[in-house]
């Protein structure tokens, strides 16, 4: 639960928060293009986010 909370402040994270661009696809659920945005796949390859889908599993 810390890790998850840490995300706020990383700034690879809130840069993509901050993408309108990524809230859209988010809003409207559409996975292709999430999954293709550059600052998706780069935020994918976060150690964080490794840590924290690896525990999901």
């Amino acid at each position: 639960m810390s890790t998850i909370m840490e995300l706020q402040n990383d700034p690879q994270m809130q840069a993509v928060l901050a993408d309108p661009e990524v809230m859209r696809a988010v809003q409207n659920f559409n996975l292709q293009a999430l999954s293709s945005n550059p600052k998706i796949k780069a935020l994918m390859k976060n150690a964080k986010i490794r840590r924290i889908n690896n525990a999901v599993k």
